[in-house]
């Protein structure tokens, strides 16, 4: 899907999920990711990007593989 698309759909929704969840690790992140909208748009766009190139499927098995 273009990334316009994307954007409108489930990732913004999905990625503001994932952020709070992290809170408790990963709490100075989770609070600049949801407090600057900048940084958390260029950090969609990371994601957006991974997704697209499948990358996520492979960091996914990576830090599984580490645990």
């Amino acid at each position: 899907n273009p990334k316009e698309q994307a954007m409108r759909a489930d990732l913004p929704g999905a990625a503001t999920k994932a952020i709070v969840e992290a809170m408790s690790s990963h709490s100075a992140l989770s609070k600049r990711l949801l407090s600057d909208e900048t940084t958390r748009d260029l950090f969609l766009s990371v994601i957006y990007e991974m997704l697209k190139k499948d990358m996520a499927g492979e960091l996914l098995s990576e830090v599984r593989e580490e645990s």
